[in-house]
């Protein structure tokens, strides 16, 4: 392969051409020379691959002048060469003179106008691929810009979106953390049961930045304590005793807002669903037990003009509670107390929301 690149490099850079060998075959050695390769097989080997590869350098260099080559090359076997017979140096010999001498009967002006052809194919090629690199950068180029462009529009929206909210002071921010306050009535569907307004308690999490989970989503937990009476006829008397009631509740809600936005108000519904459980007893009085658990659906309606100055908004929804198993039970010394499977709430509180963000 080395010969082949330097032959090449040859005949694309003289500047005056002539059929002259690239190389000069080496005369055969003398008798007494050539008695001693006979004994040495390492001297023997070299002897004949040099005139092996005298012969290939001499054979390409008239392939690349466009000249066909009389002389047949096949290189020496490993038998052959074991053999030391000097038969064989004398053949490679000759074949690599004939050929030095073909090259030296080549037209000289066949051999210029194969270069000059050959220099005009490669300037073609050259061109050839300086055009598709070219193509391929402003390809490039293009779709870069496009990228580019594309990137520096959406950003654009962004900010405007942003100064937009700043400058209405963050009304329709996303409210990452929200703490409400609400008071809460129960519909139990029995008489016996009385349900007094009772205070809770709502923290909300948006799932946008600590969790990536889009800013329309929101966790949360709720806590209020129901104010629950029970009426009982004991000795024909009729008591109403009290419940110490705990409720927890844990659940993720929907946002859809904003529902209407004018004049710096804005309002949006949430719909949430979560699981409840409840727990309770008598005050001081004993045996007396309640426990329910279940499904809590809610409906919400928050609407203000909440902003960064002021970050209030007034809540008011409605709740289904619904338990798969048992009714709400109220577990007394006396006649159990039970409401229907699926109770409903309202409520009507306010909202503060501790961080609130354009984006």
């Amino acid at each position: 392969m080395k010969p082949l690149l330097l032959l090449i490099f040859l005949l694309l850079n003289v500047k005056s051409y002539s059929a002259e060998p690239i190389i000069d075959v080496a005369k055969l050695p003398s008798d007494a020379v050539l008695e001693a390769y006979e004994e040495n097989d390492a001297l023997f080997t070299l002897a004949v691959l040099r005139y092996y590869e005298n012969a290939v350098i001499l054979k390409t260099q008239l392939e690349l002048l466009g000249e066909s080559v009389r002389q047949k090359i096949q290189p020496p076997s490993y038998e052959a060469l074991n053999d030391l017979e000097l038969d064989l140096i004398i053949k490679y010999y000759r074949i690599a003179k004939q050929l030095e001498q073909q090259v030296k009967e080549s037209d000289e002006i066949s051999i210029n106008e194969n270069i000059i052809n050959l220099k005009k194919q490669i300037k073609l090629e050259k061109i050839s691929k300086i055009d598709t690199l070219w193509q391929l950068t402003n390809s490039f180029l293009e779709r870069e810009l496009e990228l580019i462009n594309k990137r520096d529009s959406i950003c654009y929206e962004q900010i405007l979106g942003i100064q937009e909210k700043i400058n209405d002071d963050c009304q329709n921010c996303v409210n990452y953390l929200s703490l409400s306050i609400s008071e809460n009535i129960f519909f139990t569907g029995n008489d016996n049961i009385i349900s007094n307004p009772n205070l809770g308690v709502k923290i909300s999490i948006n799932g946008e930045k600590l969790m990536g989970f889009g800013k329309f989503f929101e966790f949360w937990y709720q806590y209020q304590a129901p104010r629950f009476k029970t009426k009982e006829i004991i000795y024909s008397e009729e008591l109403e005793n009290s419940w110490n009631v705990n409720m927890n509740a844990l659940g993720i809600s929907t946002l859809f807002n904003p529902i209407l936005d004018v004049d710096g108000f804005s309002s949006g519904l949430k719909v949430g669903l979560g699981y409840f459980w409840m727990q309770g007893s008598k005050y001081n009085i004993y045996p007396s037990d309640l426990y329910w658990e279940g499904l809590e659906l809610n409906i919400d309606y928050i609407g203000g003009v909440s902003s960064s100055s002021l970050p209030f908004e007034i809540i008011a929804g409605i709740k289904v509670l619904h338990s798969f198993s048992d009714p709400l039970s109220f577990n007394t010394a006396g006649p159990l107390i039970e409401s229907e499977k699926t109770l409903i709430t309202i409520n009507l509180g306010i909202q503060y929301n501790f961080w609130s963000s354009s984006y």
